[in-house]
């Protein structure tokens, strides 16, 4: 399957086809220009070409010869009377006996390109990388075979810039049209990278040091629609491993063996319907492995990494084919299909939802791969999906593209359907609201990622709020993903802040304006409740049910936050669970108001950032989460029980609350437990005990003087010298306690969450 797509670029049905003449071209790292190789290694250099009949040459390390003014690959194409592209460093070159008619540089180190006109006219596009050396995964895995999955894939991630620039190369290459391009594009080099189709449970069995391994680098490439051209043509890598590194067969410097690895790879990308290379050969040079090994002033071929040939033929197609990700300079869409939801689906009832924000779409993310391994039905994007943080829409595209290229998204997409709305890096700037000019155009490249069809109201319309109504009447969820951004009036900054951890802005006061929906948002959302649901999933960009932490959430607007409590009451809109994003921290946050259901606000964020200490919120219950995360629901639709979830990276559950659909409905909602006994808290273990009026909490770290108030315990903590105010508030079903301190004489605005031990149905 993984090669399938190839096939279909290059005319799989051979009865369009028609056979052309051939192409070599030859990727090659000559260790530091030949130099340690003596006078006469550049002439052996030159040997090895011409045997090869290359027509073009990727190199790497073309560098200066000794006593001369020449690069090595400047020498040999004036030997050949080649055409050459050296760029600004002695590093890196595309040699070719054809004509250069264009010419790329990306980065002096990490790429560059031209584009080669053969003499039929045929062009293609030849590029010569070559990446961070540093961390490679084999070294890693031999020395250290303990090492996890992640610690292995972190080599090329977190321990080197590998994942970085690749990315990088396929901006620069998206930027100039070369995704799009009508013709071959041909990128290769020395990736300094091992390949996922390497790193098989067959070839564990083989070398000591490999295990089956989704390594990132390669799958980026494939991602963007280019193919491994050597193990296109060997598919099985036990049979055929296509090892470059080293054909020395030397020891490092620590004594222990190089493991060996096919790091120098050529990747391919066809264009539909249009002229192609297809593989019809390839080979790793020297043939003899004899031949590279010895004393390097004598040895036959002279570098320190295999050279890779492949040969090419030229194919023509007739017959256009579909499905391939081809990005274009007007649309957005890399033709992923998300698959979003009509506006009713009464035959799909999804059992296990996911939601998550805050992608940066340049870093890895493995929580979006262990997300997908989960298989969701549904993928709700709550904002922050890239950081777009721009008025050029050209940027906000490409952006766009990098993450449909992301390994991450597309396996997520693959088993998920996918519903979408934005915050503001995602909207154009940060934390903005209606102030952002460009709203209009960047609501288009919005839609048309997420494969909102062209009839949709959502087009019509200003902003972007949207819903769904899934499953059939004894089944019937609602989702509804509302629009924070097109209209909302601006934020004050907060002059005096109590805390130095409280956000920047503060809750505007009566008189000043507040808006978050707008008008006909606000209509159309009235609407929206007043339909029958079992359970209504709210999508949110920023939070709802936070107290105010000085970061964005609704609470710095508290006529809009109290209006939507009072319009689900006007409206009886039973089932109601809010789904926020925002914060890159997760958390669940607890609403109670006299007259509703408990109001609960579940947040995941971010999935590829981290936020250390997670914000004030004295509305949180349980604890808070600050690692990359993603929320993960199951609906249980016989038992009426809704289990919503917070899991890490590596797929365990971080926290998790059971909520009965019985509970969110407005026949009771005023049953509380009791105060007494032994809590679990963000400070430790809370011991609470009753002496007549007084009330005493022990904990840890020290002790509190409380005193009944208006159904709540409010008093003072000590901790030694330490001290301030403290109050504690029960909720409804008698698993949590609301807390909030202060430090000294301060505002009760830092959160101290309590809940119950052994309480049903939640796990902190």
């Amino acid at each position: 399957m993984r090669y399938f797509l190839f096939l279909l670029i290059l005319g799989v049905l051979l009865g369009d086809l028609q056979a052309g003449d051939r192409l070599r071209v030859l990727v090659w790292n000559t260790e530091k220009g030949s130099n340690p190789y003596g006078a006469s290694g550049k002439q052996r250099v030159l040997k090895v070409i011409k045997d090869s009949r290359a027509d073009v040459v990727l190199w790497q390390e073309s560098y200066k010869l000794e006593g001369a003014d020449q690069t090595l690959g400047q020498w040999v194409s004036k030997q050949l009377g080649w055409n050459i592209w050296q760029g600004e460093s002695p590093h890196l070159a595309v040699v070719s006996r054809f004509e250069q008619v264009k010419k790329a540089l990306h980065h002096p180190w990490h790429g560059l390109g031209a584009r080669i006109r053969d003499e039929k006219g045929r062009e293609f596009e030849a590029w010569s990388i070559w990446l961070d050396y540093r961390c490679p995964v084999q070294w890693k895995a031999s020395d250290s075979p303990e090492s996890s999955n992640d610690d292995l894939i972190a080599c090329d991630t977190l321990k080197s810039d590998r994942f970085q620039q690749t990315q990088a190369l396929l901006d620069e290459l998206d930027q100039r049209g070369l995704l799009e391009e009508e013709i071959p594009v041909l990128v290769g080099g020395d990736w300094n990278s091992s390949s996922h189709l390497d790193w098989t449970q067959e070839t564990a069995k083989v070398y000591d040091h490999r295990r089956e391994l989704a390594l990132p680098i390669g799958r980026l490439m494939e991602a963007a629609n280019f193919v491994d051209a050597y193990r296109f043509a060997h598919p099985d890598p036990v049979v055929a491993p296509g090892n470059t590194w080293s054909p020395r067969d030397e020891l490092r410097e620590n004594g222990k063996p190089d493991p060996p690895e096919r790091i120098d790879r050529l990747y391919v990308k066809n264009a539909i319907g249009r002229p192609g290379l297809a593989v019809v050969g390839s080979q790793v040079l020297p043939e003899n492995p004899d031949d590279a090994r010895g004393l390097k002033k004598e040895v036959i071929f002279p570098s320190d990494h295999a050279a890779l040939l492949i040969e090419f033929e030229w194919v023509e197609t007739t017959r256009t084919t579909s499905g391939a990700f081809y990005p274009d300079s007007i649309s957005t869409s890399p033709r992923l299909d998300h698959r979003p939801p009509r506006s009713q689906e009464p035959d799909f009832t999804p059992t296990k939802i996911a939601w998550g924000s805050c992608f940066q779409e340049s870093r890895p993310c493995p929580m979006l791969e262990v997300l997908a391994d989960k298989k969701p039905e549904l993928y709700l994007a709550l904002g922050d999906n890239i950081y777009g943080d721009t008025k050029q829409m050209d940027v906000l595209r490409r952006k766009y593209h990098r993450l449909a290229r992301h390994p991450a998204w597309r396996a997520l997409t693959t088993s998920s359907r996918v519903m979408a709305t934005w915050d503001d890096h995602d909207y154009g700037l940060n934390d903005g609201g209606r102030d952002y000019g460009p709203s209009e155009c960047s609501k288009e490249v919005f839609l048309d990622f997420f494969d909102e069809p062209l009839e949709s109201e959502r087009r019509r319309r200003k902003g972007i709020y949207t819903s769904t109504m899934l499953g059939d009447d004894d089944h019937r969820l609602q989702i509804i993903m509302l629009d924070l951004r097109t209209f909302r009036s601006g934020l004050e900054r907060d002059q005096s802040k109590a805390y130095p951890e409280l956000g920047p802005y503060r809750v505007l006061r009566e008189e000043e304006p507040q808006m978050m929906l707008g008008e006909k948002q606000w209509s159309w959302l009235e609407a929206e409740l007043r339909k029958p649901a079992r359970i209504r999933l709210i999508g949110l960009s920023t939070q709802l049910g936070t107290a105010h932490n000085g970061y964005e959430a609704w609470i710095n607007m508290p006529k809009e936050r109290d209006r939507f409590v009072e319009l689900i009451k006007k409206t009886r809109a039973q089932g109601v669970v809010l789904l926020s994003g925002d914060t890159h921290w997760a958390e669940i946050s607890l609403i109670e108001k006299e007259g509703l259901y408990p109001l609960y606000d579940l947040t995941s964020s971010s999935l590829n950032q981290v936020w250390d200490p997670a914000g004030a919120n004295p509305n949180r219950i349980g604890k808070a989460y600050t690692q990359a995360n993603a929320g993960l629901m199951t609906i249980d639709w016989e038992k009426e029980i809704l289990r919503a979830g917070i899991i890490d990276q590596w797929g365990q559950e971080q926290f998790s609350l059971e909520i009965e659909f019985r509970e969110l409905t407005f026949q009771q909602f005023e049953k509380r437990g009791s105060f007494l006994g032994k809590w679990q808290s963000a400070f430790g273990d809370l011991v609470l005990t009753q002496e007549g009026d007084l009330w005493v909490g022990t904990y840890p770290q020290g002790t509190c003087e409380l005193k009944p108030v208006a159904g709540c315990l409010e008093g003072k903590w000590m901790e030694g010298d330490r001290f301030g105010r403290c109050r504690f508030e029960r909720s409804r079903c008698g698993r949590f306690l609301k807390g909030a301190y202060s430090r000294g004489e301060g505002p009760l605005a830092l959160p101290w969450p309590a809940w119950r031990t052994g309480a049903r149905g939640i796990s902190f």
